[in-house]
């Protein structure tokens, strides 16, 4: 099995990232250790990248570099597109980590394809996501748009705007291909089924205020430019890429871990000549690991740093291939996230991966460590010369051959990661 991308595949990989995700997926794929082992490619910010200040200079020696880049975007973000207002459909807390604004039509069938998605992340990040529907019923190729659309805020002056509209696209099947008529019927009917009443929804929905209210949310749409459907805003920037459930949910993974990376390198504060041994907590027991602070000290001393601030606590092993390895490090699941800071390969040419149980620290390209790494489960003489080694382990590796196998590469729904649950460090 093949892990590794081409160098001309990951490139282009990652020319579409930045095109898509320019402000905070790339933000945080540029600080993270990759998916897999060395999937995503050197990232061309280290250019511009500056050396902590409190680690050693001297030629040869590894440094650390924070990433001088803009944080992630915030949900309120100033563009050309209106903040959100009280006034408007609103799913989620006002304080959510993460926004996405959906212009919309209520007869467009890619709409509703991406109503379920949407509703499925909501489940997923109930506390961090909060999402804005906008009115853009396209009528000039659906017939019936400004209907539906006159439904639903008739339907949200009773307070039911997001029952209508999950009514709408959840039996976009029924309706799409009714004649106005039988739809304007097909409304009436339905409408009690939500709890409004038939009497005062009939009068509302061809009332002039409704007309007015979606003629205004149409003509405030179409002066921005927008001309199609669905329209994605996440944070105020615009989203073209995938609408896929896993693709959105990996962005909203990537936005939320920005709350907890770090903005400088750790200092230094272990003693190469002394030992530490770490013990992961997982779900399916304890593996011991004995670190190697004398060959490794600048890997161990962000690893021990990132363990004592929680950065390990509760995450999953993302990564688990029998035979081969299982890597975890990435709070956010993904394989892409990183703690904000990389740093240097360190050279341990008497160390390599000849055996099973060596850890070490995955990267993106040589001197992109940061904080995911792999255990091995035999030999990986490939290996050597393109990871740090920063230890062994000692005891567990009964544990580690019971998590379960998974591979977001390969598999689209694969299964939830075992938790990797602390990382308890020992110094002697």
């Amino acid at each position: 099995m093949r892990l590794l991308f081409s160098k001309e595949m990951a490139l282009e990989i990652f020319r579409i990232r930045r095109y898509f995700w320019r402000y905070w997926v790339a933000t945080l794929v540029l600080m993270g250790a990759c998916s897999g082992i060395p999937v995503v490619p050197q990232p061309p910010v280290l250019e511009t990248a500056t050396e902590s200040a409190i680690m050693p200079t001297a030629t040869n020696i590894p440094v650390c570099k924070s990433i001088p880049i803009a944080p992630t975007s915030g949900p309120e973000e100033v563009s050309i597109f209106p903040v959100v207002s009280g006034s408007e459909h609103v799913k989620g807390s006002m304080d959510a980590a993460v926004t996405i604004i959906e212009y919309g039509d209520f007869q467009c069938p890619g709409c509703a394809s991406l109503a379920p998605v949407l509703a499925k992340l909501e489940e997923t990040f109930s506390s961090e996501l909060r999402v804005v529907f906008r009115q853009l019923p396209l009528y000039d190729i659906h017939d019936k748009t400004l209907l539906a659309a006159q439904a639903a805020e008739a339907a949200s002056d009773e307070g039911k705007f997001w029952e209508m509209h999950d009514l709408l696209y959840g039996k976009y099947e029924q309706w799409v291909s009714m004649n106005q008529d039988d739809f304007n019927r097909w409304l009436l009917e339905q409408a009690e089924n939500i709890g409004l009443g038939a009497a005062e929804f009939k009068k509302k929905i061809n009332s002039q205020e409704i007309i007015d209210r979606v003629e205004n949310d149409l003509e405030q749409a179409l002066s921005i430019g927008l001309r199609t459907t669905p329209f994605l805003l996440i944070n105020g920037q615009i989203y073209n890429g995938p609408r896929d459930y896993n693709s959105l949910e990996k962005i909203l993974r990537l936005i939320a871990l920005g709350k907890r990376q770090f903005t400088t390198c750790p200092e230094m504060s272990i003693d190469p000549l002394k030992q530490y041994i770490a013990t992961l907590h997982t779900e399916k027991g304890d593996i011991t690991i004995q670190l190697y602070a004398d060959n490794a000290p600048l890997t161990v001393n962000s690893f021990i740093f990132l363990a004592h601030n929680g950065w390990y606590d509760n995450i999953p092993f993302h990564l688990v291939i029998p035979g081969y390895v299982a890597q975890t490090g990435d709070p956010s699941g993904t394989g892409l996230g990183g703690p904000g800071y990389l740093y240097d390969n360190e050279s341990n040419g008497n160390l390599s991966f000849d055996r099973p149980g060596v850890v070490a620290m995955a990267n993106s390209g040589m001197n992109t460590n940061g904080g995911q790494f792999f255990i091995t489960y035999t030999p990986q003489s490939d290996f050597n010369g393109r990871f740090t080694i920063f230890g062994q382990v000692i005891d567990g590796m009964d544990v580690l051959a019971q998590l379960t196998p998974r591979n977001s590469e390969v598999d689209n729904n694969p299964p939830a990661g075992d938790l990797l649950i602390s990382v308890e460090v020992v110094e002697k």
